[in-house]
């Protein structure tokens, strides 16, 4: 399920630099969660900066990153998963941490449905993968970040 909303003042990130956000998202996640990166959606938005404001002014530094995961995750993982997508967009981006901004929203599993079936509970994605057509696991494994984008890991421990 996790999907993740990253919004930024349009025209501050190139199309490489997004395709690395959206790498480190799905790495950091899985290696925080134990969930397989391939099931990690980032979407980003590019927002004009005149419809940004942070105490009623207009902001145009800030990043916001909104993240809808799965309930179960004991705060102690979802602070490591924060900090970790921030320190990684941090980096990718050149924005100081501090304007990085990311909030984790817990959802049910039994709340969503993706790829024609109920979401499983953490820990059961296997189970779940493997009862689903071939079509539908062939585009899954496809979804997989490169081995290249564990790199990113590294932003979890600086």
């Amino acid at each position: 399920m996790p999907t993740y909303v990253c919004s930024a003042q349009a025209g501050k990130w190139t199309a490489e630099q997004k395709q690395n956000i959206a790498q480190a998202i799905a790495v950091n996640h899985s290696a925080a969660t134990g969930a397989p990166p391939n099931l990690v959606h980032v979407i980003i938005q590019d927002v004009p900066g005149t419809t940004r404001f942070v105490g009623g002014k207009p902001e145009e530094e800030h990043i916001w990153i909104i993240g809808y995961i799965r309930s179960g995750r004991d705060d102690e993982t979802i602070g490591r998963l924060m900090l970790s997508i921030m320190r990684s967009v941090s980096r990718i981006t050149g924005t100081d941490e501090h304007y990085v901004w990311v909030y984790i929203c817990p959802i049910e599993s039994s709340h969503m449905v993706k790829y024609g079936k109920v979401h499983p509970q953490p820990g059961a994605e296997k189970a779940w993968f493997d009862s689903m057509p071939e079509h539908v696991r062939a585009y899954m494994e496809r979804q997989t970040p490169p081995i290249s984008a564990t790199n990113f890991l590294d932003a979890m421990f600086s």
